[in-house]
């Protein structure tokens, strides 16, 4: 249990502490005197204005320039695409930042800032083994739900690297095959199996499924939310399978909303350890 609970703090520390920025006050200004004009102060770019929050907010854990330390891995490298729905609908127990929240033109600057960073050849990794492998196999399945066979190649070769277990070893070469074969779904079923096995042996495929819809729902990609709805319910029981029963007819009606509230209420209701 302690485990899982280092794991699921570790999930914001990667992607929340790097993307999650405080509204600043302006600074106040003398006022012209009158007759005068004020010299037109030049606007900063997106990337000076993303380094300027990033410094502010995200430095102490991911570095100075984004390189990654002993507690947080590295940003360059990783697309807009899965930067932004890590904020928006992210993987684990993070909380999604909405726009009032956080805006899409500080969103903006910031994933301009990271894209703008040379990919790193390697990520500096958490101090925990198995905390970095859960980490690395939630990022390939981010980037597999993104379309990014580019970035899931590069977790899964940093899953390879790392892997102690010869079976967990084996399986992370037989997904990276399916993704080199474009075969994505295929993909991101063995990896998810695989984090619900090796990676991290407190979390049961029942619970990822659930955790996996909710993503989904939260990105409004309904058909992918039922998608996983569906795997749950195939091996659901008792209250579990009430409960999914629930979510399916709440998303059949259009109430989205709900469906994603009975969602949340599941995954604190889900025993660890199926």
């Amino acid at each position: 249990m302690q485990q899982q609970r280092r794991f699921f703090m570790l999930i914001p520390i990667i992607v929340a502490s790097a993307l999650v920025i405080a509204a600043c006050a302006p600074s106040e200004e003398s006022q012209p005197a009158p007759g005068t004009t004020s010299p037109a102060t030049p606007q900063a770019t997106p990337v000076a204005e993303g380094k300027a929050v990033y410094s502010a907010n995200c430095a102490a854990c991911h570095g100075t320039e984004a390189q990654g330390t002993t507690i947080a891995v590295s940003l360059p490298g990783h697309s807009a695409d899965i930067i932004r729905r890590q904020v928006r609908t992210p993987m684990g127990t993070m909380p999604a930042f909405s726009e009032s929240q956080l805006s899409e033109a500080q969103l903006d600057a910031v994933v301009a800032y990271i894209e703008s960073l040379p990919a790193m050849g390697s990520h500096a990794e958490p101090l925990d083994m198995d905390d970095a492998l859960a980490v690395h196999h939630w990022m390939a399945i981010t980037a597999l739900k993104a379309d990014d066979a580019t970035d899931a190649l590069h977790h899964m070769d940093h899953i390879i690297g790392m892997a102690a277990d010869h079976e967990l070893r084996e399986r992370a070469e037989e997904a990276r095959n399916l993704i080199a074969a474009g075969k994505l779904h295929d993909a991101e079923h063995e990896v998810g199996e695989m984090l619900a096995g090796k990676a991290s042996p407190e979390m049961g495929m029942s619970q990822l499924h659930v955790q996996l819809a909710f993503s989904a729902l939260s990105a409004r990609d309904t058909d992918d939310a039922r998608h996983h709805m569906e795997h749950f319910m195939a091996v659901a029981s008792g209250m579990d399978k009430v409960k999914g029963d629930e979510v399916i007819s709440l998303m059949d009606v259009g109430d989205m909303h709900e469906a994603g509230h009975a969602l949340e209420q599941m995954m604190g209701m889900m025993p660890h350890g199926e």
